[in-house]
Order: structure tokens, then sequence, then C-alpha cells
């Protein structure tokens, strides 16, 4: 299916609350498999006193998420993204 940058964050934003997992292209060419969640508390238990501004903040090709596996955040660039589960269903990109 080819779809904007805009729809794949629509349909990445359904999942809410719940989990969802990606499969995106990193920068160096391998297929990153990642389960993530959107937003949890405690990525934030160290307080906003020790928070770093996203160098991602304001660009609308990445999407921010919770890395389950790491417990921290990463950026999926959703121009590289080539499928995605959210809520039991199944998206598949062209890249």
């Amino acid at each position: 299916m080819k779809c904007s940058n805009e729809d794949k964050r629509k349909i990445l934003d359904e999942a809410g609350s719940t989990f969802f997992s990606v499969d995106f292209v990193k920068k160096d060419g391998s297929i990153r498999r990642m389960t993530c969640k959107k937003w949890i508390e405690s990525a934030f238990s160290h307080g906003s006193a020790n928070a770093k501004p996203s160098p991602f903040a304001g660009k609308p090709e990445y999407y921010l998420a919770v890395d389950m596996a790491k417990g921290e955040f990463r950026a999926v660039n959703l121009s590289t993204l080539k499928a995605c589960k959210v809520n039991g269903k199944s998206y598949n990109f062209e890249y």
C-alpha cells in the first residue's frame, strides 16, 4: 500500500496507549523491528530536570515512540517505514 507520511502517522496514532510494532529501514540500511508504545509513564521516571529537547521535534517525517525492549524513546523515519501492526491489523507499505 502506498501512503503518505501523514497517513502512516494516523495509522500509528490509532494505537493510542496500546503496544504496536513497526519494521523500518535504519540509516545504515538494516531492517529494524521494534515493539513500541507512543506514551509510557516509566519513560519519564527520571523527571523533567533531566529531559533534553528532542532533535526530531518539529520534523514531520519522524514518529517518536518508546522502544519497549530498551525503555527509551526512538524516532521512526516514516519515509522508510516498511510495515506495522496496530490494533491487530497489519499494514505493509511500499518503500
